[in-house]
């Protein structure tokens, strides 16, 4: 476990953040032994920006509450990923997350006191997870990935089955990719490479051929069932159903229970295919 583990906090700090911050930030992290800082909080000397600079170069973990699309909260977030810290966002409304930082996952809170109760148990999972991120290597080994056709809308039977072998060490993800059914399944070989925060996967992947140009990337979030459900999306942002032709869905399921899972949605060749490659 990381000692002496710290968060930075930065958000609003108006009076209407007050418990957002201490029934839910702070709260999350006291209960982790995990110290927990806000720069209005301190004592230093010099300028207030040196200090927010020293303070995000020095924290493990950044959490910001990106409400209200404030401007210097904003700005230290920048900072904070320009400097490639681990970054947790928090917001009251999802239209306040800047396009910019768009793509990294983020919480959505209410400010009433049972939404308080709700950010404060989510923010203390995803806080242990950074915390010991050497323990976090829940997805190592083999995955089934079903594909299913953007034209079939109701269909629930996927025309492409990926193996996934992966391997995770703290919030890095990588692996290699087999074609298991479907179009291509005799030289359909990639490599991945992606990033989860215990909640969300992303990654991106290209062909191990060099005769064949072949590329892509993927978003997925955990349902409740432990699945990992979402879409392909193409280079200039996350498709949407009916919207994008290339915008698949696809459903991530751990190998020794895929065929389960899948049930009568897959005919006997592809079952059997399945259970050769795992």
């Amino acid at each position: 476990m990381t000692a002496n583990f710290s968060c930075f906090v930065v958000m609003p700090f108006a009076d209407s953040f007050a418990q957002v911050y201490k029934k839910g930030i702070e709260k999350a992290c006291h209960d982790l032994n995990v110290k927990c800082e806000r720069v209005d909080e301190q004592i230093y000397q010099g300028r207030i920006l040196d200090h927010v600079y020293q303070q995000i170069i020095a924290a493990d973990l950044i959490i910001a509450d990106m409400t209200g699309n404030n401007p210097n909260v904003s700005h230290e977030v920048g900072c904070a990923d320009v400097l490639g810290k681990d970054m947790i966002l928090i917001t009251q409304s999802t239209e306040d997350i800047p396009f910019d930082v768009a793509t990294f996952h983020h919480v959505r809170y209410e400010p009433d006191l049972p939404g308080l109760a709700k950010l404060k148990k989510e923010l203390a999972r995803r806080i242990a997870f950074y915390k010991d991120p050497q323990n976090s290597s829940g997805l190592t080994g083999r995955w089934i990935l079903a594909i299913f056709n953007p034209s079939a809308t109701t269909s629930k039977r996927p025309y492409k089955i990926d193996g996934y072998m992966i391997s995770q060490r703290g919030n890095s993800l990588v692996g290699r990719i087999e074609r298991i059914v479907g179009e291509g399944a005799s030289c359909r070989e990639y490599t991945f490479s992606g990033y989860t925060d215990g909640q969300a996967i992303v990654y991106s992947f290209w062909s191990k051929r060099v005769d064949v140009n072949s590329w892509g990337c993927c978003s997925l979030d955990r349902a409740a069932d432990g699945r990992y459900k979402g879409y392909y999306f193409p280079p200039q942002g996350k498709a949407v159903p009916g919207i994008a032709q290339c915008s698949e869905q696809i459903t991530l399921l751990r190998a020794d229970s895929a065929l389960k899972a899948l049930g009568s949605n897959i005919g006997t060749n592809v079952r059997s295919a399945i259970k050769a490659w795992i």
